[in-house]
């Protein structure tokens, strides 16, 4: 045990006693003595072993010549290339492997090692199977696999070519991937896809990009080592063979000089129909546009022509992909679910709605990206809002007050655009303002006055920034989010509970307040199974707005946390709102924004002892 600890304590950098005790399974009095004997044992290899409180457990010293006796790198992963590294190990071992000795292997605990295993399987939908032996990987069930961890690691880029100028795309993956796709092949292969596109005219994106030069690779690589592609990997309907792909498997062919089987060029087809959606029917008949036009406006409750066309263009190639099985990867989701949950909630709805009409299913990756529309129709529509106006009142003349605008104009995007006046103007015929910038002193009953310099300085930007807050909090909230909190509606939790739980107890606290009916326990369930709604320690669950009988907020705190996919949430609200707010649906989530951004406020809240004292703190802030 006490080289073990070595292990963990130089693999880790820094460790503390409850890293220990989790890693060793130990009692913090038999791992100090532990200690002990290693400080002993440091002067052999001129490191010292030391112990701070507060800050942790660590060598101290060169320890090149301990890492070398213990045949440690002492290279810092990180927790990706960790769990990279993991699933390689996975991917090579022909036998199961005892979970305790995998954390071994790579110096964690055995908790650890089954977070990274649960990550793993949620990030690239793998089957981990375990067995009184171990676990292991089948990799007959794990589709996809490789491609998936090549195109999660691999870097696309556009480069320059330097003899004649133009610019082409460039796919890198790293070292330790070549083991599992020909770095000579895929260079090759872009040279072919190259050529194909050319040929084609095709318009690609860099996903499909992606996509097509991952497999295309792949299945070379298959034909190369007599291995032809799983028949359960292809979708149950066979599509007709279109002309680009007999392009790109005779480009293929000349180049690799092999013949390419049927199911190969079956499952490039898939990719390549994938691309020309847009051109090809996806269903019989050429009406799917229309028929998907009359759909979104009897299944969306507040749009516009610019949104229902958003949509149109984006969601036709979506189904086929979809249809296909084919998803592209949205770098972004985590961003979008945080700054936009009304636009995810929507584009959520919306899926539902979606997948029994068409009998698809849509991922998260494609909910976010639908969300993207929505918020673009929210921004619209809060333009028409009424606002904050501003006006600029400026002695010096107009020069001055365009500067002050062009400022105003780059630090609150969201203000309506400032009037300019001079101040015989403002004389003469007054002005209809929340607030008045003004380079001299004005003085007004109704309107609030800030007198700035042209060049707004930090202290300027400050002040303004408060008021406009001020100003906007008692126009458009009047303490509504207040309104909808009841202690009654608060919920405490000492021990580790699971998502359902949570969502069990805030709905069954809402409906004894005759806020929701009885079945918004299972529409908020439905509803997590389309889109996780945590945001890290913090979650927004919901349920269908037709449950709701009054609007209303349940929160549960849960210091010890609650198991929410793969995050540990603190922290839940339950929104259980109706029509009755639409116009306050803004608000209340930029309110949800802002107490995400507030770690101190968010550290109270889940400290709280009891429903009391949770709501006291909410609502002073």
């Amino acid at each position: 045990m006490t080289y073990k600890m070595i292990r963990f304590i130089l693999a880790n950098s820094i460790v503390h006693y409850g890293d220990l005790m989790e890693f060793s399974g130990l009692s913090r009095k038999t791992i100090a003595k532990y200690l002990d004997d290693i400080q002993k044992m440091c002067p052999r290899f001129d490191v010292k072993l030391v112990r701070k409180r507060n800050v942790g457990i660590y060598f101290e010293g060169n320890t090149n010549k301990i890492a070398a006796e213990f045949k440690i790198s002492l290279n810092k992963v990180d927790i990706e290339s960790r769990e990279m590294q993991i699933l390689e190990f996975l991917l090579k071992l022909d036998h199961p492997i005892l979970l305790d000795d995998l954390a071994d292997n790579f110096f964690i605990s055995r908790n650890t090692l089954i977070r990274d295993l649960k990550k793993l399987k949620n990030k690239f939908e793998i089957e981990i199977t375990s067995s009184t032996q171990g676990i292991y990987l089948d990799q007959k069930q794990n589709k996809n696999l490789t491609a998936k961890v090549i195109k999660k690691f691999g870097v696309a880029t556009v480069k320059q070519k330097a003899h004649d100028a133009k610019f082409v795309r460039n796919f890198n993956i790293p070292t330790a991937l070549t083991k599992y796709i020909d770095k000579e092949n895929l260079e090759i292969i872009q040279k072919v896809l190259a050529d194909f596109v050319f040929a084609t005219h095709l318009d690609i994106n860099e996903y499909e990009y992606e996509s097509l030069l991952i497999h295309a690779t792949l299945a070379i690589q298959r034909i190369e080592n007599g291995k032809e592609i799983y028949k359960d990997q292809l979708i149950d309907q066979k599509a007709e063979i279109i002309p680009e792909t007999l392009n790109l498997v005779q480009l293929l062919e000349k180049n690799f000089q092999c013949q390419i089987p049927e199911n190969e060029i079956e499952y490039l087809n898939i990719h390549i129909i994938a691309i020309k959606s847009q051109e090809i029917s996806i269903t019989q008949g050429s009406n799917f546009s229309n028929n998907l036009t009359s759909f979104l406006k009897e299944s969306i409750d507040d749009f516009d022509d610019l949104l229902i066309k958003n949509l149109i263009i984006h969601l036709i190639p979506a189904i086929k992909r979809c249809k296909l099985k084919i998803y592209i990867k949205n770098p972004y989701v985590e961003q979008i679910k945080v700054k936009f949950p009304v636009a995810v909630d929507q584009a959520t709805k919306l899926v539902s709605k979606l997948q029994k009409e068409y009998k698809v299913i849509f991922n998260e990756d494609e909910i976010c990206y639908l969300a993207l529309h929505f918020e673009s129709f929210i921004e619209r529509k809060s333009k028409n809002k009424q606002e904050i106006k501003i006006a600029i009142v400026c002695s010096t003349g107009f020069g001055t007050a365009v500067l002050l605008k062009q400022q105003l104009k780059e630090h609150f995007p969201k203000i309506s655009t400032p009037r300019l006046l001079s101040v015989q103007e403002l004389i003469e015929n007054g002005v209809h303002a929340d607030i008045i910038l003004s380079t001299i002193p004005i003085v007004t009953k109704n309107i609030k006055v800030m007198q700035v310099s042209p060049f707004l300085n930090d202290k300027d930007l400050h002040r303004l920034s408060n008021l406009i807050n001020e100003l906007q909090q008692s126009k458009y909230v009047d303490n509504f989010f207040e309104k909808l909190i009841h202690v009654n509606c608060i919920s405490i939790i000492k021990n580790k509970i699971t998502r359902e739980d949570a969502i069990n107890i805030l709905s069954k606290n809402l409906a004894k307040e005759n806020c929701v009916t009885t079945q918004m326990n299972s529409a908020a369930l439905e509803r997590e199974k389309l889109s996780s709604t945590s945001l890290g320690i913090i979650a927004i669950p919901h349920g269908n707005i037709r449950e709701v009988k009054k609007p209303a907020i349940g929160i549960l705190s849960a210091k010890q946390g609650i198991s929410w996919g793969e995050d540990n949430v603190k922290l839940c609200f339950f929104v259980a709102l109706d029509k009755t707010v639409a116009n306050k649906l803004d608000d209340i989530y930029s309110y949800f924004y802002d107490l995400i951004k507030d770690k101190e406020i968010v550290k109270q809240l889940i400290n709280s002892g009891t429903p009391e004292e949770l709501y006291d703190r909410i609502v002073r802030k």
